[in-house]
């Protein structure tokens, strides 16, 4: 049913969409918990608990601010990208998008700022593009007459997956990640970040042993 390349190519999207989904979880978090330094706050008492208020709605709206930026560079890249695959192909073009997007995840890791951060965020929007078109141009390639259906929902599995790993073992990674910063109790949500940077090189490495005329 499925070709060892369509294999490479669920693995490519099994370690994409793990570092999309660290993203997309925990970003809202590390924008309010890291840039903004409010303190976990179910671990200070409930009366400065409101303290915070005014700090967390403007890293929540500063967090919808980064993510406007990462839509719409996924946008106006979306046609470009495309006549980059054509002419250089699908897989070289994948590569470098992933990896671009591996850069601006360190970027948010070491360069916690708001300047950085947009910065960081408009970049990755570029991978985003890249993962919501290529690897579908690429399994066309290889997927036989007939078994389209089976493929697609093999595929989808490498999608959703990822998901679920993000939302327990990271989120417990994550939550067990709890120091001390400005002498309150908060976690690190930066290192969804480094784990995101790592599978996102991993998807760049199985990018390039597909075959691809």
């Amino acid at each position: 049913l499925l070709s060892p390349e369509v294999g490479k190519i669920c693995t490519v999207q099994f370690f994409s969409w793990i570092g999309v989904m660290s993203l997309n979880i925990f970003f809202t978090q590390y924008v309010i918990h890291v840039l903004y330094q409010v303190p976990d706050l179910t671990q200070i008492p409930q009366e400065f608990q409101s303290t915070y208020d005014a700090l967390v709605m403007s890293g929540q709206n500063f967090s919808s601010i980064c993510f406007a930026a990462f839509n719409l560079v996924c946008f106006v890249i979306a046609i470009p990208i495309g006549k980059l695959a054509e002419r250089f192909g699908n897989k070289k073009v994948h590569f470098v998008s992933l990896l671009l997007m591996a850069v601006a995840y360190v970027l948010l890791t070491f360069l916690p700022n708001m300047i950085s951060t947009v910065a960081a965020m408009a970049l990755a929007g570029i991978g985003w593009a890249s993962i919501l078109a290529l690897p579908f141009a690429m399994l066309s390639r290889y997927i036989k007459e007939g078994t389209e259906g089976s493929v697609m929902g093999i595929f989808n599995i490498f999608i959703a997956a990822p998901q679920i790993l993000v939302c327990t073992v990271l989120a417990w990674f994550i939550n067990i990640s709890t120091t001390t910063i400005n002498n309150m109790p908060n976690n690190h949500y930066e290192y969804a970040f480094l784990v995101g940077a790592f599978m996102l090189l991993l998807a760049c490495a199985s990018t390039l042993t597909i075959k691809e005329d």
